[in-house]
């Protein structure tokens, strides 16, 4: 596919050109094009409508473990189109074979950036093992954009829901490399259920996991 010039208007209302060709990745909300080493640009599909708000407050906070967004992007229109961010590599982790420090580390990293959005009423819904990237450093959230403020509930309510979304990342990036192991469907439900109790908390799983160098071993120890 051949490049071509998309003009936007960023917060400010100064006109921005970007040179793009074909994206390198998509989700249920648009298409990632990568304009250089370090920046990408995200666009919306054309029959999706967002508020710019939550995206505007994660920049704003500059969590722990969540991406970094730069220009947030309209059309002639005024219509909110996407934006700009820091373009993060994936590697093939195995978190299994990670040394126990990287899982902690980087739950409680993502806890903290949780604590912060209730606190600012935000939902952190859609936080799951497709929109986030790892590397032999961090686990980092890179898709936020149908977190919503909610304000039907109270913080400590959210706060459990939030707490319940972090335990099921967690779950689901052991579980796909449980499978591979050949473990069955019931026996990494029981294992991940013991190990990311939201209702025990973080501490629950750093009593079961810091004993042991990496979490295979706990695996293997334990179950």
């Amino acid at each position: 596919m051949d490049d071509y010039i998309i003009s936007l208007y960023n917060d400010k209302k100064e006109k921005k050109n970007y040179r793009i060709d074909g994206y390198f990745n998509c989700g249920g909300c648009g298409y990632i094009y990568k304009l250089d080493d370090n920046k990408c640009l995200k666009l919306f599909s054309d029959n999706l409508f967002f508020s710019p708000t939550v995206l505007r407050i994660i920049r704003k906070l500059n969590l722990d473990n969540f991406y970094k967004i730069y220009d947030l992007l309209y059309d002639e229109n005024n219509h909110f189109s996407g934006y700009t961010m820091k373009y993060y590599k994936s590697e093939d982790i195995d978190i299994l074979a990670m040394p126990t420090n990287y899982t902690l580390e980087n739950l409680y990293r993502i806890h903290n950036s949780f604590k912060a959005l209730t606190n600012r009423h935000i939902n952190a819904f859609d936080c799951n093992s497709d929109n986030i990237i790892m590397d032999n450093k961090n686990i980092t959230v890179i898709d936020s954009d149908i977190y919503y403020i909610d304000d039907e509930i109270s913080k400590e309510e959210l706060a459990l829901d939030n707490d319940k979304i972090l335990m099921d990342l967690f779950k689901s990036l052991y579980y796909e490399k449980l499978r591979i192991l050949g473990y069955t469907l019931i026996d990494c439900e029981y294992m991940l259920g013991e190990l990311f109790d939201e209702n025990k908390g973080l501490s629950n799983t750093e009593k079961r996991l810091v004993k042991y160098k990496y979490p295979l071993d706990y695996i293997n120890k334990e179950f």
